[in-house]
């Protein structure tokens, strides 16, 4: 746009924000923090332009190749092309992307990207794996496709009322997740869950996900199941099909859609597909072991709460966990025997708040002296690593660290540092703090994402998980030398290592079997020279299970149990325990990513403000008393959503002048 335009445009929409506005002007959430400011550039592949700011220039490239090897994916089995170049723009954190006004609502923890209707824009964080970045930017740019093959010109469907109307949920998520390959070992315990309570729901009722509730991740793992039905029965073309025939359909009807598609309407496909999950994993409850069969619940309460994490104290006589809501955390203090409560760490204890626990990876860490619980502590986008003294209930120390985010924290044997993960520009790394003057030490310093860290309670060595090739394997780190050694090797992921109290053993989860499970290694069993290795397995658990810890007297674990769409603190006597001896083993090459960082600086170009509509509505109506009334609003903005235009006109046959309203929002960096 010419800049001359551009200025004149806002002096004139300022100079009419006198005019009294009409409450729907008023779209910004005043609850949104933006105190961070980008200077925006751009940067073209084939099919995409990328906008981005230094500080992620490092991701350009790479998101430029996952984003053309995801748009050839695409366009291939939808037979389409989209019109025009792509907008992506990219965050290199999630505390960046939260930051973005695209959208003027506030986002929260578990948004992971997004895509809009009107201008096709993908906005994306990076997280730290590259293969969740993969999948994201497969699952949004699918969704790009659907719109263009849906729409087409989406302002000409405004006219219309088409744009009111939209395919059910479950095809679109389902679709795009299907598309992403985003199958893993969380979808299929929801999934299970689901059916072994009776609790899936119908696909007749998913047109959207309201009546899900808090269990909208049900609804995309639904979708992604029944379009994976849908493929594997009618064949790929259908997909492209069905979203053509829904394309000529101005209410987008799904029934008439699969009639004229597969030759059954959704109650009859619902059943087909329902059927088929069934017969695939009821069997599986007379041979699996299920929340009843299985250890004491310490959590066992009728509330919304999700109860992760559990931790021991080194006396074993209390597990501390952390129990979440939609809208809060807190961190309980157990009893080991009954889950009676002792202690609760909220965020009245801690001198400023928080607004969340970092939950990732080990999450909560209990010093050695049984004095001091380490957490992650979440404020305004901000990591803060916390120490809450428990024998006072006093916060001895709330610290600000120089990285994008924090989380799991693991005291070391002396109870002089902390080991830690941070992302900072998009790398995933091991850091030690020393809790004496503050100085950080880093550890490793690689592209892979690094899942959790424990620190060996007598020696100077951390284990830790860590990503390769899409699927996290075990490492040793000795903190001295710095050496690396990989532990577990397959095609499983495993995550979550903690050590036993002797350091003789680690236990961990591992999908080796399709959901979650716990099993342990004998550090004794680990040859630096082979890729294969005995592990023994301890639970068969029907849905799955998180974050395994032994006792220090070594009698009991405790674990997380995932059931009824929410986990539990169960803890299981070690006698109970499954010892079933299990080799994982892999003859993978040494690894070498598909992707790496570019240290070459990317020729991008800067950013120019460029406005477009989002939205033009016009409505033109006859009331009784032969009155008319001619409505019209119009509102632009850029790319970036930093500028947005406002303007509106409300003509009534009986007034004998019209009512305007203008306004000008600038919202870039605000408090």
């Amino acid at each position: 746009m010419n800049k001359k335009v551009y200025i004149t445009l806002i002096l004139m929409s300022i100079s009419l924000l006198i005019i009294s506005l009409p409450s729907s002007a008023q779209f910004i959430d005043v609850n949104k923090v933006n105190d961070r400011s980008f200077d925006w550039m751009t940067y073209k592949t084939t099919h995409f332009t990328i906008y981005y700011y230094p500080e992620a220039s490092h991701l350009v490239r790479v998101m430029g190749d996952m984003a053309e090897i995801a748009y050839a994916k695409i366009s291939e089995i939808l037979e389409h092309d989209v019109r025009k170049k792509i907008p992506l723009i990219l965050y290199k954190s999630h505390a960046d992307f939260r930051q973005t006004n695209v959208v003027t609502e506030a986002l929260t923890e578990g948004v992971g990207g997004f895509s809009e209707l009107l201008k096709y824009r993908v906005v994306i964080p990076f997280t730290g794996s590259m293969d969740d970045f993969q999948k994201v930017i497969t699952h949004e740019v699918t969704h790009v496709f659907q719109f263009d093959i849906l729409y087409k010109n989406i302002i000409s469907h405004i006219y219309t009322g088409e744009f009111l109307y939209s395919p059910p949920l479950w095809f679109v998520e389902g679709m795009s997740e299907y598309m992403a390959d985003d199958w893993n070992a969380e979808g299929e315990m929801v999934l299970k869950d689901a059916i072994f309570n009776n609790e899936i729901v119908p696909l007749t009722q998913l047109q959207d996900f309201s009546i899900l509730g808090s269990r909208v991740y049900l609804g995309y793992k639904e979708g992604q199941s029944a379009v994976t039905f849908l493929v594997e029965k009618y064949g790929i073309d259908k997909l492209s099909e069905i979203l053509r025939e829904l394309a000529i359909s101005r209410t987008k009807d799904m029934d008439e859609a699969l009639k004229n598609t597969i030759g059954i309407d959704l109650k009859e496909f619902n059943e087909e597909w329902e059927e088929s999950i069934k017969k695939r994993y009821l069997p599986e409850i007379g041979t699996k072991q299920t929340v009843n069969s299985i250890g004491t619940n310490l959590t066992k309460t009728k509330n919304d709460y999700n109860n992760i994490k559990p931790i021991w104290s080194p006396s074993g006589d209390l597990i501390a966990y952390i129990a979440e809501t939609s809208t809060k955390s807190e961190i309980r203090i157990v009893s080991s025997k009954d889950g009676e409560i002792i202690f609760k760490i909220n965020s009245g204890s801690i001198d400023g708040g928080y607004e969340s626990i970092r939950e990732s990876g080990s999450g909560l860490s209990w010093s050695h002296n049984g004095d001091n619980i380490a957490f992650i502590a979440n404020k305004d986008d901000k990591d803060f690593l916390t120490i809450v003294n428990i024998v006072t209930g006093k916060m001895t120390k709330k610290l600000a660290l120089p990285y994008d985010v924090i989380y799991s924290p693991s005291w070391s044997p002396d109870d002089k540092r902390i080991a830690f993960i941070a992302l900072k520009n998009g790398l995933s790394d091991i850091y030690i703090l020393n809790i004496s003057d503050d100085s950080v030490t880093q550890m490793t310093s690689d592209i892979y994402q690094e899942h959790s860290v424990s620190w060996h309670p007598t020696e100077e060595k951390l284990v830790y998980s860590s990503e390769r090739n899409g699927r996290y394997k075990l490492f040793l780190l000795d903190v001295r030398s710095q050496n690396i050694q990989q532990i577990t090797y397959g095609l499983q992921n495993d995550v979550s290592p903690s050590w036993s109290s002797d350091g003789k053993k680690i236990f961990f989860c591992s999908n080796a079997n399709g959901v979650y499970d716990v099993y342990s290694i004998s550090v004794d069993n680990i040859n630096p020279e082979s890729k294969t290795v005995d592990v023994i397995k301890h639970t068969n658990i029907l849905t799955g299970c998180f974050s395994p810890a032994i006792s220090p007297d070594q009698n009991s674990l405790a674990l997380s149990i995932f059931h009824n769409y929410r986990n539990d603190i169960y803890v299981v006597k070690a006698s109970d325990l499954m010892n079933e001896k299990v080799t994982f083993s892999g003859t993978e090459e040494p690894f070498e990513p598909l992707y790496e960082f570019d240290d070459k600086p990317v020729r991008g170009v800067k950013y120019d403000l460029d406005f477009s509509p989002d939205l033009i509505y016009l409505n033109f109506g006859y009331v009784s008393g032969g009155v008319f009334q001619n409505t019209l609003q119009f509102v632009a903005s850029d790319m970036m959503g930093d500028h947005r235009i406002m303007a509106g006109l409300d003509v009534i046959s009986l007034r004998n002048q019209p009512d305007f309203f203008a306004a000008y929002y600038y919202l870039k960096k605000r408090p």
